[in-house]
């Protein structure tokens, strides 16, 4: 059954083309916005690269990972990093420390 494109128009109200017309130029204006920023970043980070302005700051200090956690992606990772003091791992003698094989591999197949 073939329903025209006439009728479709039909049930439509004036109210719901002003609604839709509303909504349209509501998304029209919120990606003209979106364009000008990413325009204004993209002008900025190119600005920055021309001039080298990235390389004169100084480099990140290093920080020393004493423990991460399980599951990378739990949602407070970035807070369970070095959540553990290095002063409160224990140091047991229990061999599970790696020690390299003093055999040597001598032929490749």
């Amino acid at each position: 059954m073939a329903v025209s494109f006439d009728q479709e128009w039909e049930h439509v109200s004036a109210e719901q083309v002003c609604d839709l017309t509303d909504a349209v130029l509501t998304l029209t204006e919120q990606v003209r916005m979106l364009r000008l920023a990413v325009d204004e970043i993209g002008a900025e980070l190119g600005w920055a690269i021309r001039t080298r302005a990235l390389d004169r700051l100084p480099p990140p200090s290093p920080i020393r990972i004493t423990s991460l956690p399980l599951d990378p992606l739990a949602e407070d990772f970035h807070e369970q990093i070095n959540a553990v003091d290095p002063s409160s791992i224990s140091h047991d003698d229990s061999g599970t420390d790696y020690v390299p094989s003093s055999r040597r591999q001598t032929h490749l197949w």
